[in-house]
């Protein structure tokens, strides 16, 4: 079983798990299972079109918006005439037991997702694998898995989860994700324990040549130098963001726009002085699907709509200036007139009231992360605040 992206592979990300899609069947996945990030970098569209080409396990995932989900609430192996099912759940990492929501997703409640699929299979083993959004707490750990386990209808066997090392609670283990195979040892055709084995420590190595070709290339890509960065630029100072007004400047010279303005909350790395390359572009903003969107506002609007963007921290970019609180003041705009604002999809989705503002909006079928490639490729990087 496979996670189709992985928070440690950048290359996953801009890939958004299609190698593992792709070479499922090469590979001898039996299944994959939907992480947190996963949810960040994939609608439901995307996991309906992967379901068709891959088994996909997420035992407490729904659509939000009450669309069918086409994927599986658990993965079932039989084995010597013993039922194994496999669950995949994801929990808030500092609380496994409360229902949230992400992105375009509903996620419920674990224990009872769980119940469910062990009161339909009634599986003589029950493995679950536990995703969080981040480390689970070594300071709450035992605790969190106690009350988990606790609400169960029947123990599971063993839990696989994002920990540091290997515990066991009553009679379940639980072990850390890791690059592996957890091995079932049989003991009079019956299973009698579970044990972890690195890939490195198996004498049997599969190699598959497309599989090769396309992380070659994957690397290749990843790989290219796009620009220099003549300055470390930060994510924040106290001017704003440094980084967050590259981009801005970024999007206004990609697409013809009066104002652009960006969402900084998109940021989440630094970009270090030196050669900047392609993963350096992927690993500055969370999601490589944002896409920009056109925003129309009448001029008489417009420093109220400015005023309200730089609230929502923003960075804004207009004819070679950065705009600020500061200088907000002395900008001028026609009344009666329409200006076209360059932005991210996600400004306007954290940010409701905006619709006050604007008279109307579209969705392109650019992305963000285009722009900034654009950009870089065409510009040697220094900082514009000083």
């Amino acid at each position: 079983m496979f996670p189709l992206i992985d928070d440690n592979i950048i290359e996953s990300k801009y890939n958004k798990g299609m190698d593992i899609v792709n070479f499922s069947e090469d590979c001898d996945v039996d299944s994959a299972f939907l992480t947190y990030e996963d949810l960040l970098y994939l609608s439901p569209l995307e996991v309906n079109s992967y379901s068709k080409k891959i088994n996909i396990v997420a035992t407490n995932i729904n659509d939000k918006r009450g669309k069918n989900l086409e994927v599986e609430k658990f993965y079932e192996k039989n084995i010597n005439k013993q039922k194994i099912v496999f669950l995949s759940v994801i929990a808030k990492s500092d609380n496994f037991l409360v229902p949230y929501y992400l992105t375009y997703y509903r996620i419920e409640k674990p224990s009872f997702e769980i119940n469910r699929v062990i009161h339909k299979t009634k599986p003589d083993y029950i493995i679950i694998f536990l995703h969080t959004e981040k480390k689970i707490s070594s300071k709450d750990l035992r605790k969190n898995f106690i009350a988990f386990i606790s609400e169960l209808d029947r123990k599971p066997d063993l839990i696989i989860a994002d920990i540091d090392k290997t515990i066991k609670i009553n009679k379940t283990k639980i072990f850390p994700f890791r690059k592996g195979e957890v091995i079932l040892e049989k003991k009079f055709n019956m299973y009698n324990k579970f044990y972890f084995m690195d890939f490195e420590k198996r004498n049997e190595k599969k190699t598959i040549e497309k599989l090769e070709n396309l992380i070659k290339n994957t690397e290749n890509y990843f790989n290219k130098k796009l620009t220099v960065s003549l300055s470390d630029i930060k994510l924040s100072s106290s001017d704003g963001s440094p980084l967050g007004v590259i981009i801005s400047c970024a999007m206004y010279n990609f697409l013809k726009s009066d104002v652009a303005v960006f969402n900084n909350n998109l940021l989440v790395n630094s970009l270090n002085k030196g050669d900047v390359k392609v993963k350096d572009v992927y690993s500055i903003i969370k999601n490589s699907g944002e896409r920009l969107v056109y925003v129309k506002v009448r001029g008489e609007k417009m420093k109220d709509f400015l005023e309200y963007s730089l609230k929502a921290d923003t960075s804004i970019y207009l004819n070679k200036t950065v705009i600020n609180q500061n200088n907000l003041k002395n900008l001028n705009f026609y009344a009666g007139k329409m200006y076209k604002i360059l932005t991210t999809d996600s400004f306007i989705k954290e940010n409701n009231d905006i619709l006050n503002y604007i008279t109307e909006f579209s969705i392109l079928n650019v992305k963000l992360i285009d722009s900034i490639m654009w950009y870089f490729r065409n510009h040697k990087i220094d900082l514009i605040i000083r």
